[in-house]
């Protein structure tokens, strides 16, 4: 008698599921919290010491899985990274993600990475972005602000309020900047 008949409703376990790239790198930032002794909100101002904005709560987003390394800007991505005090080589190892170092094969020392951007915002879009950016982290997101940086409105002046409007308008419809 063959095992199958002596267990005909055996279930066979099913495979595990393979993890999500946003899985990979929860686990990575949890792993690399841990060994450093890092809470979300410590990990945020040590990022901001570096001139970079991360919330505490959307650092909780990416060691959930529920954010995506790969949607941050590299300068603030970086600054998680020295925040973390992990060594270029073995994040870009570990996360498949660029550093700054591969954008300037031979960076000097003195010249700090760039944070600034090379095209400019409207003015509302800035005001907006400055006074809610602790609402929503994706406000810091380059491809998020260029995306509100080229809309435009039909009638009436853009103000802050208007592109915030339009702003939760794109997120609820599920619109992704470069995704979608």
């Amino acid at each position: 008698m063959t095992l199958a008949m002596q267990y005909p409703l055996q279930v066979r376990p099913s495979m595990p599921a393979a993890e999500s790239r946003a899985q990979v790198h929860a686990r990575l930032l949890r792993d690399w919290m841990a060994d450093k002794g890092l809470k979300a909100p410590s990990l945020a101002l040590s990022v901001e010491k570096q001139g970079q904005q991360i919330s505490p709560d959307y650092i909780r987003k990416l060691v959930r899985g529920e954010r995506e390394l790969s949607g941050m800007p590299l300068e603030l991505r970086e600054a998680v990274r020295r925040a973390l005090r992990v060594p270029a080589e073995e994040w870009e190892e570990a996360t498949g993600l660029a550093t700054a170092v591969d954008i300037d094969p031979d960076p000097s020392p003195t010249l700090p990475i760039p944070t600034r951007r090379t095209w400019e915002l409207p003015d509302a879009l800035q005001q907006m972005i400055d006074e809610r950016k602790h609402l929503d982290p994706s406000l810091l997101e380059e491809r998020w602000q260029q995306y509100m940086a080229r809309q435009k409105f039909s009638s009436g002046e853009a103000t802050a309020d208007r592109y915030w409007n339009l702003f939760l308008l794109l997120k609820n419809a599920g619109v992704e900047p470069g995704g979608n």
